[in-house]
């Protein structure tokens, strides 16, 4: 008491120190305790700060305890012996970090880049529909592409290579719009270039020589006439499209930037990337 008479916490503090007992910091923001009114006439902070009792009671604290100095150091020298051995070990855990967040985007932009989009639909009534199974795609069928002529699919997928099943209820005209994702930057949509080097419908080739090359403003579109129960197979097979540097480079970008983890150095690493893809692939 006669140490510490206002400032438990210091004399625990202490204590704690002295006894070689682990402290933990509360890593918390702290928060300002409510006041209440009329309670603060007399009172700890008032003594202890404006009349600078805490340093009159730590100065007293290392008088009666001067090994809490040599504790002190010891800790310090601890810490620096630590960071100092550590280092590499730091650096190795950061540079794992951002190998692993750039892997993360990189996927994440090669799946946008590569990602084709059909849109399916049989016009006639407004009980015109289509079943379409697609293992791995995303398919949805979403409420404005139904109307009276009709109840329409959407089926989005990355594989190079999809096959496509088509159950048609109802007969109509069934439209499809092969095309790219809906990829938009500042409002302005990207011309996400998909490239299809065959499409079979039914085992029928609709694309003769050169790649059919589609993107969401400019879908390829075809139209057959079908009836109620008719099954249809569509066979794909794409490529990653051939942008020149600067095209992919500002793609990257703008894709990118809509990610939070996103940083602009990794544009230059992605665009290798995705040439090294299309190199290897061979497409």
């Amino acid at each position: 008491m006669s140490i510490c008479p206002q400032a438990d916490d210091m004399w625990f503090w202490a204590s704690a120190l002295l006894n070689k007992t682990r402290i933990i910091l509360i890593n918390k923001p702290f928060k300002e305790p409510k006041i209440i009114e009329g309670t603060q006439d007399v009172a700890l902070w008032l003594t202890n700060l404006r009349q600078n009792q805490n340093d009159v009671q730590l100065q007293r604290l290392m008088t009666v305890y001067p090994q809490i100095l040599f504790l002190l150091r010891k800790e310090q020298r601890l810490e620096w012996l630590k960071s100092f051995f550590l280092w590499p070990y730091s650096v190795i855990g950061k540079l794992g970090v951002r190998r692993r967040r750039l892997n993360q985007l990189t996927d994440n932009i090669i799946q946008q880049l590569n990602r084709y989009r059909l849109d399916i639909k049989n016009m006639g009534t407004a009980a015109n529909a289509v079943a379409v199974t697609a293992p791995g795609a995303a398919i949805t069928t979403p409420t404005w592409f139904t109307n009276a002529q009709g109840v329409g699919q959407i089926v989005i997928s990355a594989a190079l290579k999809d096959t496509l099943k088509i159950r048609v209820v109802n007969s109509g005209v069934l439209i499809l719009y092969f095309r790219g994702e809906d990829k938009r930057y500042n409002g302005v949509r990207l011309p996400v270039q998909i490239d299809y080097q065959s499409i079979r419908i039914n085992g029928q080739e609709l694309v003769a020589r050169s790649p059919i090359i589609v993107w969401y403003d400019k879908p390829y579109v075809y139209q057959m006439s079908v009836q109620d129960g008719q099954e249809i197979t569509i066979q794909l097979k794409r490529r990653y499209h051939r942008y020149n540097k600067e095209e992919i480079r500002e793609l990257i970008f703008k894709l990118a930037s809509n990610l939070e983890y996103f940083d602009l150095f990794d544009v230059d690493t992605i665009v290798k990337y995705y040439a090294t893809k299309i190199k290897s692939l061979g497409i």
